[in-house]
Parts: structure tokens; sequence; C-alpha cells
């Protein structure tokens, strides 16, 4: 951050130049904050271990380390990093990808998105979902899910099918569902990637745009497309799911299929290439709901089981292992699980009776046991009880409760925790001033709430504008997202947020380097705008 906010000093003019290097030098900030974690979260051999991985993520990382050398980039310099984010603009800073947003404050997004999904459309919950109890896949265009059952970290409605039973209950927590329809094509659901957002259809097709290094897109190419495109190939969709750079669909003959990147075999074809158009995951029937992180993945099955593939390294795939697989492998001791939620280092699954066991990544105390050493196997969390979504960000976790309050853990550096305080906590503590939600989603460094009314909040992170308020200012706590009214469904990406709305229009807010807000241009916005070109 600090090098981006120096580039047009060091270059003497605010040049278009230092534009572009600003951009650059934020993705590439982002990046080592995912993989080195802040420096405290991750060891130093992880960067290491992931360097090609990095490079492959990272489009502007060459850009970056070639400037390094030359003396014109640095990866972090010794300043308030809280001050430069609460700096806004005098009449138009740049935005990230070079433009300038519509508030005259500094633009770009400087944190990476581990967003793990979206709901269901078929009467399941996506990851995080309200409790459609493992939902099942219909798909009857228009016939809508009990309440409007509502989705998770990366957030979305259910829609368009029945609802489930597995686990023997059924979500009880409406969540404003859209209305159904008889035949006409809408949108029953959001999944936002780290800079891609893509859309399901109640005809079972899915449409993405944004950034597309990794075939994120799904269109048979890895050209960014700021307005939306079809998924090549993939119909029966009744659910999806987003990863960082990889997407996941449940189809409604109980199969999955992925596309994007798949460095880490997160695609779970057996291989470690990456998939312009989707592929089915190998090993898997009967699935009742997907999760995708980071860089694994996760399917919960009929009989209540779960099974994860992917990166391992901080035990993400709760096998009791560190070792990666490009296949599905079951989670241990794990039954009678009605929802997952997968998110950047972290996987949680919750059960029936409204508890819940995370594993994985805790460097932060995001799986909330009490302790911030990394889980194997799941665990308990702590003092949770009666819980009705999880939604799971970069390295902190929020849980959504049976009296519409929500609570979070982990992580808190930009105030993503909401509870008024920047200190990272390693049980759940209450977000204030928040009830009445619906539904919550969490991106890498801030997080959303729907409120009953259809309005929204967010907190946390603020950068890209990705709160939605007008500002580039952090919250500490959660913040009205203005012109949001009538929703029905929010999500949260890297640095960028959207929401679906009553009419079946889509809005998007925060960062727009990739065209991840999806209205035709690149140009960031620190409040919602209307995605176009949707059929």
């Amino acid at each position: 951050h600090s090098c981006w906010h120096r580039g047009p000093e060091l270059s003497g003019v605010g040049s278009p130049p230092w534009v572009a290097l600003a951009s650059a030098l934020e993705t590439m900030v982002s990046v080592v904050r995912r993989l080195a974690v802040k420096q405290r979260c991750m060891p130093s051999d992880y960067f290491a271990d992931n360097l090609v991985a990095m490079i492959w993520e990272c489009r502007w990382l060459a850009i970056a380390l070639a400037l390094s050398f030359t003396g014109l980039a640095c990866l972090r310099t010794p300043m308030d990093e809280q001050q430069v984010m609460n700096t806004t603009g005098a009449g138009g800073g740049a935005a990230t990808g070079g433009t300038t947003d519509t508030i005259g404050n500094t633009g770009g997004g400087g944190t990476t998105s581990f967003p793990g999904g979206a709901t269901s459309a078929g009467g399941t919950v996506a990851s995080g979902g309200i409790t459609s109890a493992g939902g099942i896949m219909g798909t009857t265009a228009g016939v809508t899910s009990s309440a409007g059952t509502t989705g998770t970290m990366g957030g979305a409605t259910s829609s368009g099918g029945t609802t489930g039973t597995t686990g023997g209950a059924t979500s009880s927590v409406g969540g404003n569902g859209a209305a159904g329809n008889t035949g006409t094509l809408v949108v029953t659901q959001l999944a936002l990637g780290d800079s891609t957002s893509c859309a399901l259809f109640s005809d079972g097709t899915v449409r993405c745009w944004g950034d597309n290094l990794g075939g994120e897109l799904g269109n048979g190419t890895t050209a960014d497309s700021s307005t939306p495109v079809v998924v090549e190939g993939l119909s029966g969709a009744v659910e999806i799911m987003a990863g960082m750079s990889h997407f996941c669909a449940r189809l409604n003959d109980g199969e999955v299929t992925c596309w994007g990147s798949n460095y880490f075999g997160q695609i779970g074809d057996g291989t470690n290439t990456s998939r312009l158009t989707p592929v089915v995951v190998q090993g898997l029937s009967g699935v009742v709901e997907v999760g995708a992180g980071y860089g694994n993945s996760c399917a919960l099955l009929n009989d209540g089981t779960v099974k994860c593939w992917g990166d391992n390294y901080f035990g993400q795939l709760g096998n009791g292992t560190t070792a990666g697989s490009s296949t599905p492998v079951g989670v241990q001791g794990l039954v009678s699980v009605v929802q997952i939620t997968v998110g950047g280092g972290n996987s949680c699954a919750r059960f029936v009776d409204g508890s819940a066991k995370c594993w994985g990544s805790n460097y932060d105390g995001q799986i909330g046991d009490g302790t911030d050493t990394n889980r194997l196997t799941p665990v308990v969390v702590q003092g949770l009880s009666g819980v009705a979504q999880i939604a799971i960000g970069g390295s902190h976790a929020c849980a959504l409760l049976g009296d519409s309050s929500v609570s979070c853990s982990g992580d808190n550096e930009y105030g993503q925790l909401g509870d008024g305080t920047t200190t990272s906590r390693l049980t759940l503590m209450p977000v204030e001033a928040l009830s009445q939600v619906a539904q919550i989603a969490a991106g890498d460094n801030h997080s959303c709430a729907l409120i009953n009314d259809g309005t929204a909040k967010c907190w946390g992170f603020n950068l890209g504008g990705e709160l939605g308020d007008g500002t580039r200012t952090n919250g500490l706590t959660p913040v009205v997202v203005q012109g949001f009214s009538g929703g029905v469904e929010v999500a949260a990406g890297l640095s960028h947020s959207c929401g679906r709305m009553s009419d079946g229009t889509i809005k998007c807010w925060g960062s727009n380097s990739s065209g991840e807000l999806g209205n035709g241009t690149t140009v960031s916005s620190s409040t919602p705008v209307q995605v176009v070109a949707l059929p």
C-alpha cells in the first residue's frame, strides 16, 4: 500500500504509467499477504513452496518483480497502513486499473479474497447458507425454495428447487427470497471469486464476468470480460461456488464440475492442469452442496459426510494430513452435516443441532476454538449454538445465529469482525449494531450482511470501496450500503461486493480492475452499479 501511494511522488507526476504500477503493486502485495499472510500468519517456507502458484495467480507479478529489481517497486515500507487506507482523494485519485472512481477517492483493492461460494439453487443452502438441510437438486425453473432460504460466503439465495431433507431438518430462517416465476430466465444465485463474479440462472446455465487469467470465466479463453459471458458446456447447474480463482457447480444429477486455476488440484479431476471450461470432479456422486476456497474445494454428500480436494498445507482437507490431493478425500469424523463452508485456508461444517466444527488454518483464530493452532481434523467451535449460517473470509469467519445477530472471530486488522476494534479474536465476538440479519457473506478482509428489510450493511477493509458506503474508509462497525434496497442476496469477493435484487437485477461495488463489477467498464465504484448485458 505504501508503494502504491508513493508512486506519483516517485515519478514526479500522476501519470498513467504509475497508475498501472499502482495496480500491479496492489495485486502483488495482496498475493504476498495471502501466501505469507502478514508475516505472522504463515511460515516463511510456505511462500517459497508456492512461488509458482503465486506467479500463476497474480497476473502482474512478473511486472512488479521486474520493477522491484530496478528499484522502482517495494513490497512494503514502514508507514501507517491504517492512515493510508483512511485517506481520501481531493478530486480524484487513481483507481484500480488506472481509472478514477466517481467519488474522487484513491482506488484499488489491496487484499485477496477467498470467498467460499454461494448458495444453492435447488433448495440447498450454499456454503454458509441458511439451512436447507442438505437440499436436493430441483431443476424446475421458477420454483422458489422455502422462504427464500439464503446462502453464504460469497453469499446467495437458494431458488429453483425443492427443499432437501438430508440431516433431517429444513431451513426455518428464511431470507428475502425472490418470488418464483414460470419460464422467465432469472438469476437465482451469485458467487464471487477473487476478481471474478458469476451468476446462476433458472435454466441451469451460468454467466461470469471479470478476471479470467486462470480460465475463471469458463468460456474457453483467458481474456477478461467486463460484461457477463456464458460458461461453456454447462447445463443443469443448481448451485455454484467460488474459490479464489476457480469455480465449481453442482449439477442436478448430483455430480460436480469445476473450472479455472488448478495448481493445487482444486478442480478435482486428478490433474494439476487449469481448465478453461468445466470438467467433472472424479469420484463424486450424490452431492447436495459444494464449497470452494483458495486452493481447495469440498462437497457435502447425501449421507451427511464431507469430501475435500486440492491444497492441504494447513490441513484444510480435514483428513489428518497435510498432503494435497487432486481427487476427493474424506474429512475425518464428520456425520450428519447439513451445511459446509470453505474459506481462505480453513473449512467449517454445520450440524442439524446448530453446532459447528472447523478445520485447517487457524493462525488468527478463525476456527474459533480459543487457540491459534492449525487443525488437521475438525474441532468444535467454542460457544456456538443455534447457528443458521457460517461464512468464511480470508482469515476470519462469521456466524449468523438463530436470533438474527452475527458473531465473528479471527483476523481483525481492518475491522472485518465488526466489533469496533482492530483486535483479532480467538473466539466469536458479536458484531456491533447489527440485527435482523437474513444472510451474511465474507470476503478476504470485509464482511457484508443482508438485512430483513432488503437493505445491506458491510464492514472491514474498504480501500477498493467494497463496503459500498461512498467512501474508502475502513469500517470497524457495519455501515449502510448506499442505494441498495430490495435486496435478496449479498456476496463478497476480493475487494468487491455484489447484491441480487428483487427485480432480478444485479448490483456490484468496489474494485473493478478486471471488470468484476460487470458494468462494461474497469472504473471502480464505492457505491453500487448495475451489471449490464444480462439476459
